[in-house]
């Protein structure tokens, strides 16, 4: 993976860049480059890191040469800071004047920096972050965050962690958002900007149902800034409608009884940790996250009736609440099971070589990859892991399951609120229905 702007000391990657002579004004602490710790030794984050750092520089850069941007980040800060300095809030000048007093310091302060004569504050001769800090105190303008700062806003109210797929996903999205727009404080957004994003994304071939999966992330920031600074602003993206939304989506082709012996075969000959985890999704419906994230204990064989624990760990999330479920191991999934704890020697997790290097994240597209050239291999060409996934519905589907017992199985969402009451089918219930479209006579034989 290839990143600019990276320099490492020590074990900590930083950042470093060059800022161009007609834009320095933005940065009136520093001389001609940026230079600052990311915060992390792991290259693959910290590549990411400055590639976001970049993309909102250049973003900035660009609305200050178009007049856009009258107050650049680093003002906007030193104003906020000068503020706290002297104990002062935004809009605070109305409480004084009621009171018939002033903050003589931060006035004389003021009227120092600027240079005025006599205890007189020159407003135009200010430094850039008194200047704003004397807008913020009497009300000139507001403390609105940037939008980069919403973000990580967002992500400490709704503990989203740094480096976790929700994470990288936000922040892709608000990236191409600030690509295109700028990081500025979001009152400064539009909703034609809004809408010309959307059209922007669909315009460069973005699938309908991936837009709205951009729109989805950035819109709780906006939400969450508004609501936690009560900022009388509205979110440019609440209720966005993508045009055609699922109607370019392409279908995904299902398993067959024989393309599925096929799969199981191929599995039993190749014998190893790539070939146990496409024959777990084979016969649980699990989606290829979860099954790359299991861990030793999340197997259980001791039990009157084996299964898979899907669970919630540490740097991976689960799509829906629905997902957490208990999943009984049959067919080409017992098999599978069997062989990890007779064969495996563990680490963490099941199968380490889809974690990252923090031992945290799951590397789910690499595997996703190495899985999609396996099928394609054995001649199941244009074959995926939702395959597998809707494959498994359509075959309980066919054998007259239960809807419910269906979504329970499967981690899809409950579809009314009295399905979500009780524990729902037991154990046994789940392995007699799952037991019914097993390839008995195949396994048999094995």
């Amino acid at each position: 993976m290839k990143a600019k702007h990276l320099q490492k000391k020590g074990n900590v990657w930083y950042f470093r860049r060059r800022v161009p002579s007609d834009v320095r004004a933005l940065y009136p602490k520093r001389k001609a480059e940026l230079f600052f710790s990311l915060g992390t030794s792991n290259d693959v984050e910290a590549a990411r890191l400055a590639h976001s750092f970049a993309l909102q520089q250049d973003a900035m850069w660009r609305a200050h040469r178009e007049g856009r941007l009258p107050v650049g980040p680093e003002a906007v800060a030193a104003g906020r800071a000068m503020l706290e300095a002297y104990g002062l809030k935004p809009g605070q000048a109305d409480e004084y004047r009621r009171v018939g007093i002033e903050p003589e310091d931060f006035l004389n302060r003021l009227s120092l920096l600027s240079g005025g004569e006599e205890g007189q504050i020159d407003y135009e001769d200010l430094p850039p972050g008194a200047a704003f800090a004397a807008d913020l105190f009497f009300g000139n303008k507001k403390n609105v965050p940037f939008l980069s700062e919403a973000v990580q806003l967002h992500q400490e109210v709704c503990g989203e962690l740094a480096g976790s797929k929700g994470s990288v996903s936000r922040w892709r999205a608000v990236n191409r958002f600030v690509e295109f727009a700028g990081d500025r404080p979001i009152s400064g957004y539009t909703r034609e900007q809004a809408r010309d994003f959307l059209k922007l994304l669909l315009s460069r071939g973005v699938k309908t149902t991936t837009a709205k999966r951009y729109l989805n992330y950035i819109s709780p920031v906006f939400a969450t800034c508004i609501r936690e600074n009560e900022l009388d602003i509205k979110n440019v993206f609440e209720s966005l409608r993508v045009p055609g939304l699922g109607q370019d989506a392409k279908k995904v082709e299902v398993l067959d009884q024989r393309e599925l012996r096929t799969l199981y075969a191929f599995c039993v000959e190749k014998d190893d940790d790539i070939r146990w985890l496409i024959a777990l999704l084979a016969d649980t419906g699990m989606r290829l996250a979860e099954g790359c994230g299991l861990k030793p204990e999340d197997i259980n064989l001791s039990s009157p009736v084996p299964f898979v624990d899907v669970m919630v760990h540490e740097g991976r999330r689960l799509k829906t609440a629905a997902s957490v479920r208990a999943v009984p191991l049959v067919g080409s999934a017992l098999w599978a099971a069997k062989r990890i704890h007779s064969t495996s020697q563990f680490g963490e997790y099941v199968f380490e070589r889809y974690i990252g290097k923090d031992d945290q994240t799951v590397r789910a597209k690499s595997a996703s990859n190495t899985l999609r050239q396996n099928y394609q291999s054995i001649g199941l060409v244009g074959k995926n892991n939702q395959s597998l996934r809707h494959s498994m519905r359509d075959r309980l589907r066919n054998r007259n399951a239960p809807e419910e017992l269906i979504d329970r199985i499967g981690g899809w969402s409950l579809k009314s609120v009295g399905q979500r009451y009780g524990h729902g089918h037991s154990l046994e219930v789940r392995r007699d229905w799952m037991q019914k479209i097993v390839d008995q006579s195949f396994w048999d034989g094995v």
